[in-house]
């Protein structure tokens, strides 16, 4: 692991209007949980968000074969959508 890892995570923080109505529920418990479990295990994970709608997200989009949000992606190699 490389020394990055922290106790804290920035989230993207968006306007009200920005989320699709399909998900626009889900954010803030999501969101919660990813900050819990950084603060649980910051010794032993890395979390980074990645939006979709930023340059990078269409590339992992791409390599990874994502349909669905939002997706996990393990060691770089497994993915777990939902």
């Amino acid at each position: 692991m490389s020394e990055s890892n922290s106790a804290s995570v920035n989230l993207p923080i968006r306007g009200p209007n920005e989320y699709p109505e399909s998900i626009e529920g889900d954010v803030p418990p999501l969101s919660n949980r990813i900050r819990e479990l950084v603060q649980l295990y910051s010794h032993r994970i890395q979390v980074k968000v990645i939006d979709a709608l930023s340059p990078l997200g269409p590339y992992k989009t791409v390599r990874h074969r994502i349909r669905e949000f939002p997706t996990f992606i393990i060691e770089n190699r497994d993915t777990y959508s939902g």
